[in-house]
């Protein structure tokens, strides 16, 4: 469990020491960040800042209309998610985001680096961010470049894999691996191709709400024609075709027994 709350100082981010209820009373944060919260600090926000936050364990799979919202109570929710790329760990972590008033609220189950990345910047550099909003746009700004640089990965991951294809002779071994290999790059491709055109959704939602001055509109539009060019040129579809490529490749160069056959076909229908 860790509860994280910062306000603005000298035009930089810095962290307030929580262990009370009554310490939180006493701050004026711009952001409280709570990774697996506790019932009772839940409770603690919705005392203090009437807001209602969700329980990091029941943010699952949602709607699109239910991921982006407006409260009764004016509070601005966004559900999405973040990518979690580590060498033996790749998936997707859910977010919830809540502006109140002049606060950002995010929940989550698992510490994320773009989070992490997101502190460090705006503590060192002053004028980094200047209100909740800058907060939360400036994490799916790093979301994206933190995908980005995941996406750089998977290239070089496919050179590597497409020297190995290209072997005079391959055993049913290598090829296994060769499979895993491909399997494992195109879930990671699937997953940031998910998560960029999730982030467009959101940006897409605060603008249509007008819930950003015309100078974040500004701002962000570069970042929004950025999105926009990731999910609408073919780059996602080049990679998932280089995938099928490389899989009926090894397809062809070893099939040596009924097992690896299925696997291999297996992958394939899951790669259409």
């Amino acid at each position: 469990m860790t509860i994280r709350v910062f306000d603005l100082h000298e035009g930089r981010l810095r962290q307030i020491p929580i262990d009370t209820k009554e310490d939180l009373a006493s701050v004026k944060p711009i952001w409280i960040d709570l990774v697996m919260p506790e019932d009772e600090h839940l409770a603690w926000a919705k005392d203090i800042f009437s807001v209602e936050l969700p329980n990091p364990n029941d943010l699952t799979d949602l709607e699109t209309s239910a991921r982006f919202y407006v409260a009764e109570n004016r509070d601005i929710h966004l559900h999405s998610d973040f990518l979690l790329d580590f060498k033996d760990e790749s998936r997707n972590v859910a977010v919830a985001f809540v502006l109140n008033e002049d606060t950002l609220f995010s929940v989550r189950a698992k510490e994320l680096p773009v989070f992490r990345l997101q502190r460090l910047r705006a503590r060192a550099q002053s004028g980094y961010v200047t209100d909740a909003k800058d907060v939360l746009l400036d994490l799916y700004a790093a979301e994206v470049e933190y995908s980005a640089n995941a996406l750089e990965d998977v290239y070089t991951e496919l050179e590597e894999v497409g020297r190995q294809v290209f072997k005079s002779q391959m055993t049913d071994e290598e090829a296994a691996k060769i499979l895993a290999a491909i399997a494992a790059e195109e879930d990671l491709n699937g997953r940031i191709r998910r998560n960029v055109l999730d982030t467009r959704r959101a940006l897409s939602f605060l603008m249509r709400g007008k819930f950003l001055s015309k100078i974040k509109v500004k701002m962000y539009a570069k970042f929004c024609v950025t999105l926009n060019r990731w999910t609408d040129t073919p780059r996602f579809c080049l990679i998932k075709s280089i995938f099928k490529w490389m899989l009926l490749l090894v397809l062809s160069i070893s099939i040596r027994t009924k097992i690896l056959s299925d696997l291999l076909l297996s992958a394939l229908f899951l790669c259409r």
